[in-house]
């Protein structure tokens, strides 16, 4: 829609676009015009690395299989009031280019972790304004809206909407249970009913199957890493400790760290320790690496 704005041959035809919007956001937009905005910078290394910080540890490394976003120096991240909406508005609404938007996608993916009911919210309740003003009510749909989809590009809108289904399925791994957020929150944060039906059913999804992992889990898989001196006592208590953690899972129960509890019990015995820390290591992958994301992407999204 700039393309009135480029230089013409034709010195005498004074072009003008009138653009209605606030000082703050045209000063924006003529920046992102002139000056494409630059993704977030990760933390420089001054942590150690997960080998450094824990070698010589034979226990359980929670942060090994926990949800990796990486940690961004915050004075590069563009504050989340400022992305959502006005940012994101301006991109969507000019039709500006896809790589801006893949940035401030960057941007707000990195409040994630901080924020996830307000990224999860705006991000899976997004929709392109073309498609919104195509289903207006009173919208017969017309050239005139056919033609700013097609400028701004069906691809484009496609590409824009991947990419915040990928953002609602990363920050909802952050989200804490949907009945422990105030009403007023959650519905300032998720103004869509299919958008927060979607939360509802991922955290009911993920309770019934951190529930089938757990109650599938053994300390001797088979037999294996057996101690045969504590072989039965282990086991009984291994099974005691799941049913009764299975009883009081909720969506952000963390069930390897619970079970990590009965595990510290075992240190006498060296191999019913290992076998202990193994066991729990299992429920970590099978609870931090597939149910959260995973779900959504395939059953929700």
């Amino acid at each position: 829609m700039f393309l009135c704005c480029e230089q013409s041959n034709n010195t005498l035809v004074d072009e003008t676009l009138d653009l209605h919007e606030p000082a703050q956001a045209l000063s924006t937009l003529l920046q992102f015009l002139h000056h494409l905005p630059e993704p977030p910078v990760e933390s420089e290394g001054s942590t150690p690395s997960l080998e450094e910080k824990h070698a010589g540890t034979t226990g359980f490394i929670r942060e090994r299989f926990l949800p990796r976003i990486p940690s961004y120096n915050r004075s590069t991240v563009i504050p989340l009031p400022v992305l959502q909406p006005m940012l994101f508005d301006l991109v969507d609404k000019y039709g500006l280019s896809i790589d801006i938007f893949n940035v401030l996608c960057a941007h707000l993916l990195a409040h994630a972790p901080t924020y996830p009911l307000r990224v999860y919210g705006f991000a899976a309740s997004f929709e392109p304004r073309h498609r919104r003003r195509r289903f207006q009510p009173g919208s017969s749909g017309d050239t005139e809206d056919r033609d700013l989809a097609d400028g701004f590009g069906a691809e484009a809108e496609k590409e824009m909407e991947r990419q915040m289904q990928k953002i609602a399925s990363k920050a909802s791994q952050f989200l804490e249970p949907m009945g422990s957020y105030p009403i007023q929150e959650v519905l300032d944060a998720i103004p869509s009913v299919k958008a927060l039906h979607r939360v509802v059913q991922l955290q009911h999804l993920r309770v019934k199957t951190l529930r089938e992992v757990l109650n599938e889990s053994e300390i001797f898989p088979k037999g294996y890493g057996a101690c045969p001196s504590h072989r039965e006592k282990t086991m009984e208590c291994w099974d005691r400790q799941r049913k009764a953690l299975a009883g009081k899972i909720d969506s952000g129960t963390d069930v390897a760290g619970e079970m990590e509890l009965f595990v510290d019990t075992l240190k006498e015995c060296k191999i019913c320790h290992k076998a202990g820390v193994a066991a729990v290591e299992m429920l970590a992958y099978m609870c931090y690496r597939l149910p959260k994301q995973v779900q959504h992407s395939a059953g929700l999204a």
